[in-house]
């Protein structure tokens, strides 16, 4: 028959297999979105967790800042800045000698701002003329980045309730707004702050401690008085808040400025072990040992700076005894640090 007989001739597909599909089907398209949702639902929680664990850097390095500028003022003036107001004095005062947080500011590289606070108040400086009322409203609330934990709250000033007047001496003003600080100094351990008498805290002391009279300053701590170890012994940490007053001024531990400095506000003690940031302040402000308290709004750490500069993540469930053993600063009880 020849081979041109066997050769076969393929004509190509059908008329309806050339048919060109022009889109999804709906089964198609459905099965896409829950993909895109399986996809964000898996990288949100590992986003979010990026996030914290860059704010919980952000805080550590708050606190190193705050160590290595007390540490620089220590080596100047032979003494930790301690200084702090009265337990919760009403109305609050902008104090005329430098709190412990205004007396770094040198250190902190905030020089600005405590220059503009010492001629307000004639701090060494009653020669100058005194600031236009308007200087001394934007001074109160002038943001200070290294003194708020980015997990809890942004460096802004914050709402100051009619009751908790802050009043500056010789000037007629409002301040209805004022910088706050997330970290406080040590006051120490084993005794439970209370709102009365010249002396508020009796027990282990920390590096703030407690005037002898109303009519004596605390005098300063000095390197060999903290006998327990620099490197076992806060200097400072992060203060417990309430996460409904973060900015409203209602928890007693936070209402004022770091200007006045009551005790809550800038000094915090181990009367308790640290613990997580709790939903409500209605149930702390029932007692005033709830308010002095360190804790976190981090999940499961809160941070510390010690005596010597260095600074920690510790355990949220770290024990009581090794918190009170670092807040105390001469009791023989000395604690590593890593101890969670």
């Amino acid at each position: 028959m020849g081979s041109a007989m066997l050769r076969l001739h393929w004509a190509g597909p059908s008329a309806s297999s050339r048919e060109v599909r022009s889109g999804f089907t709906l089964v198609e398209l459905l099965v896409v979105i829950a993909i895109i949702g399986i996809l964000i639902a898996l990288l949100l929680p590992a986003t979010q967790a990026a996030r914290e664990a860059a704010r919980r850097a952000q805080c550590l390095n708050n606190l190193k800042q705050i160590g290595l500028a007390s540490v620089q003022y220590e080596r100047t003036h032979g003494r930790y800045a301690n200084y702090s107001g009265a337990p919760r004095p009403n109305p609050y005062t902008v104090l005329t000698t430098p709190t412990w947080i205004v007396a770094i500011m040198p250190q902190l590289e905030e020089n600005a701002i405590y220059v503009t606070w010492a001629r307000a108040v004639g701090y060494g400086t009653s020669a100058n003329p005194p600031l236009a009322a308007a200087a001394v409203v934007t001074l109160v609330a002038m943001p200070i980045k290294v003194l708020n934990c980015p997990t809890r709250r942004p460096a802004q000033a914050f709402d100051v309730l009619a009751k908790d007047a802050i009043v500056f001496p010789g000037y007629p003003v409002s301040i209805t707004k004022a910088v706050r600080s997330d970290y406080a100094l040590n006051g120490g351990a084993d005794a439970a702050p209370t709102d009365t008498g010249p002396n508020p805290m009796v027990g282990l002391p920390g590096i703030w401690e407690a005037a002898t009279s109303a009519a004596k300053a605390a005098k300063g701590v000095r390197i060999k008085e903290i006998t327990d170890g620099l490197s076992k012994t806060y200097l400072a940490a992060e203060k417990s808040i309430p996460m409904d007053a973060y900015e409203n001024g209602h928890f007693w531990g936070d209402v004022s400025s770091i200007y006045s400095c009551p005790l809550g506000d800038c000094v915090r003690f181990a009367e308790q072990p640290p613990g997580h940031d709790p939903l409500t302040y209605t149930d702390k402000n029932k007692s005033c040992w709830a308010c002095h308290s360190f804790g976190s709004s981090h999940s499961s750490t809160w941070n510390a700076v010690y005596c010597d500069g260095s600074v920690h993540a510790l355990s949220l469930n770290m024990s009581f005894k090794t918190h009170k053993a670092m807040a105390s600063r001469a009791a023989g009880d000395t604690a590593n640090p890593r101890e969670n």
